[in-house]
């Protein structure tokens, strides 16, 4: 079965210090080993729908909206330009669905490219939209 992925995607920003007023850092989108598929993985929200819009910002953290900072916004046409690239090589994506989130998806590059994923994560912070908590991100990312 072959997925059909939508327009845009989000990146949740966790951390302070990965932002720069209304501007995302590299360390925004953060790729994590996972040693069991080889691959180094960087989790995202499909916006398929406002239900994905959702259920990303009713996550939480100690009783607290999980990404409350913000967001970082993406098209998927950014991911199959970037894939297009030779020093991107390797570099893909999949919905990465877990119970009660069937919007949940990954980022990922073998786990070999750790310089690649530096790479990456620098160019998707350059090329997203920094979308605060309260912003509706389906209508910004069609803004």
């Amino acid at each position: 079965m072959t997925d059909t992925f939508p327009a845009s995607l989000a990146r949740g920003v966790t951390r302070k210090e990965c932002l720069d007023g209304k501007t995302l850092k590299a360390c925004a989108f953060k790729f994590f080993k996972n040693r069991e598929n080889g691959l180094s993985e960087m989790s995202i929200q499909w916006l398929d729908n406002w239900e994905s819009e959702d259920i990303l910002k009713r996550m939480r953290k100690d009783e607290h909206p999980q990404f409350m900072l913000g967001f970082g916004l993406l098209q998927t046409a950014t991911l199959d330009h970037m894939k297009t690239l030779e020093e991107y090589e390797g570099m893909d994506y999949c919905y990465a669905r877990s119970e009660g989130n069937p919007y949940h998806g990954h980022i990922t590059v073998p786990l070999e490219k750790d310089e690649v994923t530096k790479m990456i994560a620098a160019e998707l912070a350059h090329r997203a939209k920094y979308v605060s908590f309260g912003e509706l991100l389906l209508e910004e990312a069609f803004a």
